[in-house]
């Protein structure tokens, strides 16, 4: 009985060892995860954009936000993309050679556009979030448009069906959003006409004025509320 300690032993470990094996492959208990399949449900994760220490009204004390940081309170809307396929090869229907030229051709610069986007839907976190509310949508390519309070509107372009299950992040900019500064060069474009500056061929030019107009109007202060260019 002694002698057969050691086999039943022996055997007991390769086993084992056989186990763990298994469990270590792809796919296999407690094993690497198999890549989600694609598919037509859009979940979307919104977070911040950037880390903004003055968020959310720039007043000194003020709670700031971090890079990641998860948004739960939102509303967002979905519009079909209709805009064309920048990337559809030549060969494939936008040669003048097609007889089918330019019906067939998708490009942005070419195909008939529709002056419009139309909504395919919209709501709020309550009917689309990262993991517990999920949407249904046929396949094509879309734009989704996400806004929230003290928080800049953003979005994200997308195609169903996606690749797998991980949800769309879209970053939104946290207010108050970062200043720049705007110069501007005014020169005679005519060697060649290009709208570059061809130096030292085009000279600049003096005694113009420029204006800057959003949807509201001409702009005529800063982010400070000081007259432009003082």
């Amino acid at each position: 009985m002694n002698q057969r300690r050691p086999v039943w032993s022996s055997l007991l470990r390769m086993v084992l060892l056989a186990v763990v094996a298994v469990a270590a492959l792809p796919g296999g208990p407690g094993g690497a995860r198999v890549a989600s399949a694609a598919t037509n449900t859009l979940h979307i994760s919104v977070v911040s954009a950037r880390t903004e220490p003055k968020y959310p009204n720039g007043a000194p004390g003020a709670p700031g936000v971090t890079a990641g940081t998860a948004i739960t309170h939102y509303k967002y809307i979905i519009n079909e993309d209709n805009v064309g396929d920048p990337a559809q090869a030549r060969n494939a229907g936008c040669s003048p050679s097609n007889a089918n030229y330019p019906a067939n051709c998708h490009w942005p610069s070419i195909q008939a556009m529709t002056g419009s986007s139309p909504i395919v839907t919209q709501g709020d976190q309550s009917s689309l979030d990262a993991s517990l509310h999920g949407l249904n949508l046929p396949d094509g390519k879309y734009l989704i448009s996400v806004m929230a309070d003290n928080f800049k509107i953003d979005g994200a372009h997308f195609t169903m069906p996606l690749a797998n299950s991980t949800p769309i992040k879209v970053g939104l900019q946290p207010l108050p959003l970062p200043t720049a500064t705007l110069r501007a060069q005014v020169f005679e474009d005519n060697a060649p006409v290009n709208s570059g500056p061809d130096l030292p061929a085009e000279r600049g030019l003096a005694g113009f004025r420029a204006a800057i107009t959003d949807s509201l109007g001409e702009v005529t202060t800063d982010a400070y509320g000081n007259p432009l260019c003082t």
